[in-house]
């Protein structure tokens, strides 16, 4: 088995598909999905969700690192990683938010295709895809059972510290300072109650493009 140190993107998934087109752009948004071998699980398997990072501007489904799914896969786990759209004339965060839950959602559809128990689907993510799967999870806890969110943004409104003008405007349609509803909305730490799943946060202490 080849780790993540030779690797710099993830193997071959063993599945590709669409999960939805977007109703805006008509862009397939697809969704890999990596198996573990059938003597280590064949059915009703853990399953980890991920979106990878780049600003909500860049990325594929392929950057979930290579290690993790080996690792995963290898103690018998399914790893899925989903597209997402990104920001753009045509689209906002609540799009990014959007893909997210119906990527959660395909995956509870079609769990019997894939093994997966939907009662142990974890949400993880990177940066932009950390926001992601913090925001799906604290807005829909009864669809997973955890969530992993590596140098996400969890409080939108920092973004006036860190983010320029039109930064804030690709967002969420207008700045922090205009108290626009989808600064608080989506921002993931307005949304944590007692029914929100296990989380755990990584961050870096002298990260200075997501503030802590």
């Amino acid at each position: 088995m080849t780790y993540g140190a030779e690797r710099k993107t993830s193997p071959a998934p063993d599945f590709l598909t669409t999960y939805k087109v977007h109703p805006t752009t008509g862009q397939e948004l697809q969704i890999a999905v990596w198996t573990p071998p059938s003597d280590k699980c064949a059915a009703d398997c853990p399953t980890l969700l991920f979106f990878h990072s780049g600003s909500w501007r860049k990325g594929n489904l392929r950057q979930v690192m290579p290690w993790l799914v080996d690792e995963l896969n290898s103690l018998g786990a399914v790893v899925a990683s989903a597209e997402y759209t990104f920001l753009s004339s045509q689209t906002n965060i609540t799009d990014c938010y959007r893909d997210g839950r119906d990527a959660l959602l395909w995956l509870h559809a079609h769990a019997d295709d894939y093994g997966v128990d939907i009662s142990r689907v974890t949400l993880s993510g990177v940066s932009a895809g950390a926001w992601i799967a913090s925001i799906v999870g604290n807005l829909h806890p009864e669809l997973a059972i955890g969530i992993m969110a590596i140098a996400g943004r969890h409080d939108l409104t920092t973004g006036r510290d860190t983010w320029i003008d039109s930064r804030q405007r690709e967002v969420c349609g207008d700045l922090v300072s205009s108290g626009a509803a989808c600064w608080h909305d989506y921002s993931p730490v307005n949304h944590v109650t007692s029914s929100s799943p296990p989380t755990l946060l990584i961050h870096g202490a002298t990260d200075k493009a997501v503030a802590l």
